[in-house]
């Protein structure tokens, strides 16, 4: 019978041990090196808030929380940008509220603490506000000469800004900047639309705008002879019975229009849109589109300020005065103005204390020469009356002109 072979037990543990020792040294560098990758970052990060019911806003200033957050591995790299912090408002009402911060963060970080982690907040209802936008003309070089800025068309006129009634009641002014690269064309753009508070800061973050951008024309046109004329306002119909226009009045009375001097030496005076008067027995005050001849631009607001004064009738009293002299207005340096008919014969008519007072120095009959030139035209005689007189009739309405320069 053979001998058993005698195994050496204390070198087979050797071997064990040896590799549980390797094991244990491998674990060891793994956790080191773990713990020496891990990410420990503080960011600030802007508030969001969620959920707010359309009607409600925020009143508060921007909020900002400070967020910390741990995360591990050789990827662990996160900026403010990649951390959203918001406060549900689904449930809020208007008035003061405090609302827990919450934290969204990825997934290989842990959000430590947040600071802080509750807001203050005041609701307030969304009211709105409605208001003419303002034009802000800037030219990247000088207008050229010979060249003019008509007035800026704006589509819509009006913006309709929603937002609390605490912050609409701050609005100085919304206006559209219009930046005019080339003077020489007309400027044609859609603009964006800021708002500015008392202070002339610009406001645009707290309020919702309709619309929030606004087409924007500007003609620029050629220089253009100008002229000064009247605003004459036209009525339809007739006032209550018993009652009478006493007069009419329009701000400005003298408008300055441009055109050709073929077109301009036609012209005395510019209409308005009639007005209804029709049973009116009170006064009227009202704004009245100006309507412009083919050719003739004004350089200013196209509308005029009405306001037709009736009154009740009183007994009138009519009056003739007869060789009242046509007085030349705005005749040009250097020239002198023949007119024909140079006197006409005017009925006027009034209550009989205003009548009785009434001379022929009160009554001035004139024409406007304004911006013509030497040679012949024809124009308009005005009749200028004194309050509470009306005009009848005039036997003349119209006078040939003849300019002549005068000799040195």
């Amino acid at each position: 019978m053979k001998a058993m072979k005698k195994i050496d037990v204390s070198i087979n543990n050797f071997w064990y041990k040896l590799a549980a020792l390797a094991l244990a040294l491998l674990l060891w560098f793994y956790v080191m090196q773990t713990q020496n990758n891990i990410s420990d970052l503080s960011l600030t990060v802007p508030l969001e808030y969620r959920n707010l019911p359309a009607s409600l806003v925020v009143t508060n200033e921007p909020v900002q929380v400070r967020v910390r957050v741990q995360g591990s591995g050789t990827g662990a790299a996160i900026s403010a940008k990649d951390i959203q912090a918001y406060v549900d408002l689904g449930a809020v009402a208007v008035g003061k509220t405090e609302v827990t911060v919450q934290v969204a963060a990825p997934n290989s970080f842990d959000v430590v603490s947040v600071n802080p982690g509750q807001v203050s907040l005041t609701i307030e209802s969304e009211e709105s506000k409605q208001l003419p936008v303002e034009v802000n003309i800037e030219f990247a070089t000088p207008l050229p000469q010979g060249k003019r800025v008509l007035d800026p068309v704006l589509t819509p006129a009006e913006v309709l800004i929603f937002g609390a009634e605490s912050r609409l009641n701050n609005i100085s002014r919304v206006v559209v900047t219009a930046n005019i690269s080339n003077p020489s064309e007309n400027y044609l753009g859609a603009v964006p639309v800021q708002i500015f508070d008392k202070n002339d800061k610009v406001i645009n973050e707290y309020f919702r705008l309709n619309p929030s951008v606004v087409d924007v024309s500007i003609p620029i046109v050629d220089e253009a002879p100008t002229k000064r004329v009247t605003v004459t306002v036209p009525t339809t119909g007739s006032v209550a019975e018993g009652y009478h226009i006493d007069r009419i009045v329009t701000n400005p009375e003298i408008i300055t229009v441009s055109g050709e001097y073929a077109i301009l030496e036609k012209i005395s005076t510019i209409y308005t849109e009639p007005v209804d008067v029709d049973g009116a027995d009170r006064n009227i005050a009202l704004r009245q589109k100006l309507t412009l001849p083919e050719g003739v631009t004004i350089n200013g607001a196209t509308e005029v300020s009405v306001t037709v004064e009736i009154s009740r009738r009183e007994q009138m009293e009519r009056q003739s005065f007869s060789g009242l002299v046509v007085k030349p207005l705005y005749v040009g340096d250097g020239l002198v103005a023949k007119i024909v008919p140079d006197k006409i014969d005017v009925t006027v008519q009034g209550s009989k204390e205003r009548m009785s007072s009434l001379k022929p120095e009160d009554i001035i009959v004139q024409t406007d020469l304004t911006g013509t030139a030497a040679g012949n035209l024809q124009v308009d005689i005005k009749v200028s009356l004194p309050e509470g007189v009306q005009l009848v009739e005039q036997s003349e309405t119209t006078a040939a002109v003849e300019l002549v320069a005068v000799e040195e």
